[in-house]
């Protein structure tokens, strides 16, 4: 049907922990100990358990069913025994209580349901998905992809093209296959009149002329038309992702205090969880970083850089490390900030935003006072050789 709006649904979130206080507040986290003290009342978590509990939220998914058959285990298995034996075999995930209905009785059963409900075109696309052992990589994406075009399943296939296109972004940069994918993505979403879908692809299109080439003008306006459909379809997920891309305009217009606001209604669409969470958060890191505030301005990006890290956004971690080049700089560390600055407006996906980023500008034209043209260029020579993660690694212990 025309009418008809189709929205993803995905499992409970979870992030990263430190403490066992930090992990309680996930709502992932919070179903598994709701069931996990029905089975065992005592059951308490504790920091030791914390890398494990990471381990089968993750393989879980933080799909809910799976979370409390994971959870019945606590009578007898401790917490690394329970995420072995969930990567060992899906059917670890199974209940032995008689009065549970069979299609909750496993996640066996579960995916049995679902399977049994495909057509037979649907079923043909399983198989072939299924080879991706060691991940669903950018070109097992491509390869899905090629199979989605195969059957002609236009939404399948628009859901691919966005997914691929923002894989590659983030693992290797804004590329010229990134923004095809993108761009027929939001054509096809068109011809369905799948306007939330679209909303979301039209904020990443919008976004791109302020990474490549520095365009405030034309890309704005894209943005404003994505918010309102947004806000019309009634989709926080996308109003968030809409207003998280909006935030650099403010910046670089250095309307920290709008940015703040922007940041801080995005952190509420998300209740802090997810990658538009995580790039907002880092951005409001930037907002306190302009007018001064260094304390607040560590306080928000590392933990962003830290997620970037585990989540390999290997492609963004590079141009993202000239704002704690900022931040060095204004610490002191005039050789490793002009390392980091270097590294980053090198890459060959550098933002045009960076280009025209008051914060980068002042900062590169102040260093080179200070360490003069020779130590300058040298330090900026080493910038170029950097390794991504030992950066950000690098950087995460000095601002720590």
């Amino acid at each position: 049907m025309r009418a008809e709006h189709a929205y993803p649904i995905g499992g409970l979130t979870y992030s990263t922990w430190t403490t066992p206080v930090e992990a309680s507040r996930d709502p992932a986290v919070q179903l598994f100990m709701y069931h996990a003290r029905r089975a065992r009342p005592a059951f308490s978590l504790r920091s030791e358990q914390l890398g494990a509990l990471r381990e089968l939220v993750g393989l879980t998914g933080g799909m809910p069913l799976a979370l409390i058959l994971a959870a019945g285990w606590v009578k007898v298995l401790d917490m690394a025994q329970i995420a072995a034996g969930i990567g060992r075999s899906l059917d670890f995930l199974e209940a032995t209580e008689r009065d549970v209905p069979r299609r909750q009785r496993s996640m066996r059963a579960v995916f049995g349901a679902t399977w049994g409900r495909l057509n037979e075109r649907e079923r043909g696309i399983f198989p072939a998905l299924s080879a991706f052992r060691g991940g669903f990589t950018l070109d097992a994406l491509r390869h899905g992809l090629a199979l989605a075009r195969q059957t002609g399943d236009t939404y399948i296939t628009s859901e691919l093209l966005r997914s691929l296109g923002g894989q590659i972004w983030q693992k290797v940069g804004l590329t010229d296959e990134s923004v095809r994918c993108y761009r027929e993505a939001m054509k096809l979403q068109l011809e369905m009149g799948a306007w939330a879908p679209y909303a979301h692809t039209l904020c990443q299109v919008a976004a791109m002329p302020l990474w490549r080439h520095g365009d405030l003008i034309t890309d704005r306006a894209l943005l404003d038309e994505a918010l309102v459909i947004a806000e019309e379809q009634k989709v926080p997920h996308v109003t968030a992702h809409v207003l998280a891309e909006m935030t650099p305009y403010l910046l670089v217009e250095e309307r920290y205090q709008e940015a703040l606001a922007m940041t801080a209604e995005v952190l509420e669409l998300t209740r802090s969880h997810g990658a538009t969470a995580v790039w907002s958060g880092f951005q409001r890191g930037i907002a306190f970083l302009g007018p001064g505030d260094l304390e607040e301005a560590v306080a928000y990006m590392t933990p962003s850089l830290a997620l970037m890290i585990e989540e390999d956004w290997s492609g963004m971690l590079r141009v993202l490390l000239v704002f704690p080049g900022v931040i060095l700089a204004e610490l002191g560390e005039a050789e490793e900030a002009a390392e980091l600055l270097a590294f980053g407006l090198t890459d060959p996906y550098t933002p045009g935003r960076l280009e025209v980023d008051p914060l980068i500008t002042r900062a590169c034209a102040e260093l080179e006072e200070t360490l003069g043209e020779e130590a300058f260029t040298a330090s900026w020579e080493r910038g170029r050789q950097l390794d991504a993660l030992e950066a950000v690694a690098g950087v995460l212990a000095q601002l720590s």
